[in-house]
């Protein structure tokens, strides 16, 4: 499959269909790409903040994975 961002959205909406069905192995393949999106979206938005700022994209990465996981539990 290309390397492009449909081709990403496709197999991630492929990946949650079989996880949805049981696929134990579709997570496994999922968390690394969502997890690649994610840092690929922090770095985007951390691009556009003034220089001196003082967050960084792992931090960010790491905050936005805490409020949901934190959200999950409501």
């Amino acid at each position: 499959m290309e390397n492009t961002p449909a081709a990403g959205i496709y197999e991630t909406t492929r990946l949650l269909k079989a996880w949805s069905d049981g696929d134990e192995t579709a997570l496994e393949r999922l968390v690394p790409l969502v997890d690649a999106e994610m840092r690929r979206l922090a770095r985007h938005y951390l691009r556009q903040e003034r220089p001196d700022h003082i967050l960084q994209t792992a931090a960010l990465f790491n905050e936005a994975w805490l409020y949901r996981e934190l959200s999950r539990g409501e």
